[in-house]
């Protein structure tokens, strides 16, 4: 008899709250529980961190964009929400420009999502940004310049160019994954935050 197969890394699961998510089987997580991946988003890294109202705050000369750090691209619905945020608020006026820089170690899980979009109808509409974006690490839109930044965030972090407006922290879990939450790797990343004299970094 042939031993059972093992369970998929990935599958598309429903929340304790009903919302559609994620699973990832390796670490028994479900992804965004109990409010869904969309929910989560918009409520933790674009109402929670006021990223709406400071896109019409005023930039310095030297700083021609608002810049987000994307640290866990996962299935990229935190990206999605800081995209589809900023398009709503440039269809009101907003001047800003837009960096945003994901920074990923595995790309399995996004390319899991792309094969199911039909699950997250709110990420559809960037379904072929995020084809780009895994294929050349690099995508513009209008007003807008999107990053991949492949490899350990610990390592990638010392190597960064931009500095941050904003950042989106979304690792696994500390009991899951110890080292981007140590003291050296938030002392690595607010290096590359902006200062409160340069447009404060909110985390």
């Amino acid at each position: 008899m042939s031993p059972p197969a093992a369970p998929p890394l990935f599958e598309i699961v429903k929340t304790t709250l009903g919302a559609t998510s994620i699973r990832n089987n390796v670490v028994n997580e479900i992804m965004h529980n109990p409010v869904g991946p969309w929910k989560e988003a918009n409520i933790l890294y674009v109402d929670q961190t006021q990223f709406r109202r400071r896109l019409w705050e005023p930039f310095s000369s030297q700083q021609r964009f608002f810049t987000v750090f994307d640290v866990g691209l996962g299935a990229g619905a935190n990206a999605a929400a800081i995209l589809t945020a900023f398009q709503e608020e440039k269809a009101k006026g907003c001047k800003a420009s837009l960096c945003l820089v994901s920074f990923e170690i595995d790309l399995r899980l996004m390319k899991f999502t792309l094969k199911h979009l039909d699950h997250f109808p709110e990420l559809i509409p960037f379904g072929e940004a995020f084809s780009t974006l895994l294929e050349k690490h690099h995508w513009q839109g209008p007003d807008i310049e999107w990053y991949l930044r492949k490899g350990s965030f610990t390592d990638k972090i010392a190597l960064e160019s931009h500095l941050a407006n904003l950042v989106l922290y979304d690792a696994y879990s500390p009991k899951k994954n110890p080292e981007m939450w140590s003291y050296k790797t938030f002392r690595d990343l607010y290096q590359k935050c902006r200062k409160e004299n340069e447009g404060a970094c909110s985390l």
